[in-house]
């Protein structure tokens, strides 16, 4: 059991970002995403109340103009995987009354964008998305696991790239 955890923690990718003029991209052991600097909004802290205090959260948010993307290149795995990962946010979101109960159970109800039907998990991670933007403001949160940096100095780095690429436009 123990050489077979091992060999699943040589798998993992070693580098969890790729940052290129051009896009972003999220390594996983499940899959990957990748979105242009163009679809992005902003980047930010995930914050909400713990306890009556307003609390950093260890995560990331990525806040999309479009989720059109997204939708179109994360695999059926990565969702899935996604979905069930973000769960403790989603709990979060409840206790402090941001969504509703009903709204925990993981929707696989096919998810129309841009007149596009999404189903199985990919319908269910935008479904999930949609709720954790409702309670967060962003649709994507990268876990300080997965950041090679103190979660601030990463959110500098992705502001001032992209801020960066959108003024010069990609190389």
């Amino acid at each position: 059991m123990i050489a077979f955890i091992g060999l699943l923690k040589y798998l993992e990718p070693e580098t969890s970002f790729f940052i290129t003029p051009k896009m972003i991209e999220y390594c996983h052991l499940n899959g990957k995403w990748t979105l242009p600097w163009q679809d992005i909004i902003r980047f930010g802290e995930v914050k909400a109340d713990v306890r009556g205090q307003n609390t950093q959260l260890p995560y990331l948010g990525i806040k999309l103009n479009n989720l059109e993307h997204l939708a179109k290149n994360i695999s059926p795995r990565l969702a899935n995987k996604l979905i069930h990962e973000q769960q403790e946010l989603i709990v979060l979101a409840i206790i402090n009354k941001e969504i509703s109960a009903e709204e925990d159970l993981i929707n696989f109800e096919p998810f129309t964008l841009n007149e596009v039907i999404y189903k199985g998990p990919i319908a269910g991670w935008l479904h999930r998305t949609e709720q954790l933007a409702k309670a967060y403001g962003y649709h994507l949160y990268l876990p300080e696991s997965s950041l090679d940096r103190d979660i601030n100095h990463f959110l500098t780095l992705l502001k001032e790239c992209h801020h960066y690429i959108i003024v010069n436009g990609p190389s």
